[in-house]
């Protein structure tokens, strides 16, 4: 009772043709999320000098899951994904709270 009736067809067919506007060029798009590639995890790794075990320790992911992530048979998600990307913005600020938290649990 009450409830508000969603027209899918509409709301489709509004994205649709967001989707057009966007690719060709005539509409910003509202949001933009940034994906690793394998190449982009490697750069990062490389960037901080480390190796993958080091890397995947900081992360707090295991050495195999970040392997996979660099080989491209497997793609960082959800929380995974949030740190990456945070250690890209802010690289020393992101490895010193890390392996503070590292530490501590230790």
């Amino acid at each position: 009772m009450g409830k508000k009736k969603t027209n899918l067809y509409a709301e489709l067919k509004d994205g649709l043709e967001e989707m057009v506007a966007i690719e060709k060029g005539e509409r910003e798009p509202v949001r933009v999320h940034r994906f690793f590639t394998s190449a982009d995890i490697k750069a990062l790794r490389e960037k901080a000098g480390v190796s993958q075990r080091a890397f995947a320790a900081l992360l707090g992911v295991s050495s195999r899951t970040l392997q996979d992530w660099e080989q491209g048979r497997r793609t960082p998600t959800g929380p995974a994904m949030n740190l990456l990307r945070l250690y890209e913005a802010m690289p020393e600020a992101t490895a010193k709270v890390l392996a503070d938290q590292m530490a501590l649990a230790s």
